[in-house]
């Protein structure tokens, strides 16, 4: 009986970008996998790749990426140069558990094309209610739905339906799309306690989702900005904006404030596209 640790066909991809506070640790949690990792760096400057290069199990690739994490052309690059059945992708900020992977095993068996698990955020060592998206806000035991192993030629055929920072979505209803809502299976997201380094990291992010969703950084900003302050109106009529979820929503005003700034004084101002 072959290991469930052991996943035939599947190439696991960890995206990074100036990732190096987290992606040693990454690395030595999935240190289990039988499989090897294949971490794509996007131009990091830190000391990420030269990390990466001291783990054993690893192959690094570098991929100069529009954006700061994966878009159509990163996964049409994906798909023409690492081979496989099934693509597996990690994330610094998530953790698969082993339960989870013992589910893929039988998965595979089954040629299951798409499998999604909820996702259950944590700021520290507590659930952030903000990011169970807006159906979470009013209904904690909400969580988001997000596909981390994909069959290639399912990929290959939705490249376009592929969006940054957000699931996978709008596949035809003929493929095989298992959704797990055991708690055992779901991707751990850990977010950090938001500092000037994250916020930084957070403005990079927003600066290509706006590019990338709404073509316009000033309208991105704007329409996040009163987002985050109707949720947070919200949350605190229901005495719910508590610990972690008051400060996360401080930084996220101020991710978006910071994009706004920017389009308004640089050459961001616009529409401006990938």
């Amino acid at each position: 009986m072959k290991s469930a640790y052991c996943l035939p066909g599947v190439a696991v991809i960890l995206p990074t970008s100036n990732e190096e506070d987290r992606v040693k640790n990454v690395l030595d949690y999935y240190g289990f996998l039988e499989n090897a990792i294949y971490v794509i760096d996007n131009n990091s400057n830190d000391s990420t790749v030269s990390i990466v290069q001291a783990c054993h199990g690893v192959e690094l690739y570098s991929k100069s990426n529009p954006g700061t994490t994966e878009c159509e052309e990163w996964f049409f690059w994906l798909t023409n140069t690492i081979l496989a059945e099934y693509y597996l992708f990690l994330s610094c900020s998530e953790r698969l558990s082993c339960a989870y992977f013992k589910r893929l095993r039988s998965l595979i068996d089954d040629r299951c094309d798409l499998y999604y698990t909820n996702r259950i955020s944590y700021t520290g060592n507590y659930e952030s209610i903000l990011f169970n998206g807006y159906k979470g806000i009013f209904n904690p035991a909400m969580r988001p739905i997000v596909c981390r192993f994909i069959k290639r030629d399912v990929l290959i055929a939705n490249y376009k339906n592929i969006l940054i920072h957000d699931n996978f979505k709008s596949f035809a209803p003929y493929y095989n799309q298992i959704v797990d809502k055991d708690p055992d299976c779901a991707v751990i997201h850990l977010r950090p306690y938001p500092d000037l380094r994250e916020l930084k990291k957070l403005v990079d992010y927003a600066l290509v989702e706006s590019r990338s969703l709404s073509g316009s950084y000033l309208r991105y900003a704007a329409k996040n900005i009163l987002s985050e302050l109707f949720i947070s109106a919200i949350l605190f009529a229901m005495g719910r904006l508590k610990f972690p979820d008051n400060i996360n929503i401080v930084s996220r005003i101020a991710m978006h404030l910071n994009v706004y700034v920017l389009a308004v004084t640089s050459r961001h101002v616009g529409r401006q596209r990938l």
